[in-house]
């Protein structure tokens, strides 16, 4: 989901799905090993790297395209488009939060960085 209006958000997570820097599944092994269910909540940022959106722009510019603005926007804006080349300008994620119903499920923050 975006983060929308603050309320409602858009759901894009056919489109994060097709970011390759994001796993679709974690081995049952590894969760077993940090205690962790397997119906947790991983929350974050679709990132954009500068060299990565100075590419973009150069491109972008070479077919009299837009210019994006800056880096954050230009990735985030990557995950609503349908069009899946377009998707692949966000290069990355950055896990900020992980849940389990609504709660974090560790003593340190540092601790699911295992996984």
């Amino acid at each position: 989901m975006t983060r929308g209006d603050g309320t409602t958000g858009e759901d894009v997570t056919p489109n994060v799905k097709t970011i390759r820097s994001i796993p679709l599944r974690v081995d049952a092994a590894t969760l077993k090993k940090i205690k962790l269910r397997a119906d947790f909540e991983v929350r974050g940022e679709v990132m954009m790297t500068r060299k990565a959106f100075e590419a973009l722009n150069r491109q972008q510019e070479q077919i009299g395209g837009k210019i994006f603005v800056n880096p954050r926007n230009s990735a985030a804006g990557a995950v609503r488009v349908l069009d899946r080349r377009s998707r692949r300008r966000a290069a990355g994620f950055f896990r900020v939060l992980l849940l389990v119903d609504g709660k974090v499920p560790f003593a340190k923050h540092s601790s699911p960085c295992r996984l």
